[in-house]
């Protein structure tokens, strides 16, 4: 569990400083960006401190056995996940390169962190 959660909040770092350091690059090449609406700085930057805050706190978390910690670093990728599925099922639910980087770059890193994060909070109890 805990190798999954660092795997994890290495790629929430990675895309988060890829997000802020190149924003114009990062829109440009994640598949379906323009569906979202216009380029925005603002914005993906905005993002990226999150993706960049959930990886530190899956970063303390894991460091200092807190189960609460890694369950807030969990709570924003869950909730955008679920923010995607709508935009999925808005989408009429088609099955094209869109999806495939929703499930594999959004949906499948937030659930399996909070599936680990509830199996260490057994462990951690904390």
């Amino acid at each position: 569990m805990r190798l999954l959660i660092m795997l994890i909040a290495v790629y929430y770092a990675v895309n988060g400083l890829f997000m802020l350091i190149s924003p114009q690059f990062w829109y440009n090449t994640v598949p379906g960006m323009p569906f979202f609406g216009p380029y925005n700085t603002h914005f993906i930057r905005d993002i990226s401190i999150i993706y960049i805050v959930s990886a530190a706190g899956f970063a303390w978390g894991l460091r200092a056995q807190w189960a609460g910690t890694l369950l807030m670093a969990s709570a924003w990728p869950a909730l955008h996940a679920i923010y995607h599925l709508q935009v999925w099922s808005a989408r009429g639910f088609p099955v094209d390169i869109i999806l495939v980087v929703n499930v594999f770059g959004i949906q499948a890193p937030a659930w399996l962190a909070l599936w680990a994060v509830f199996k260490l909070e057994k462990t951690y109890g904390k």
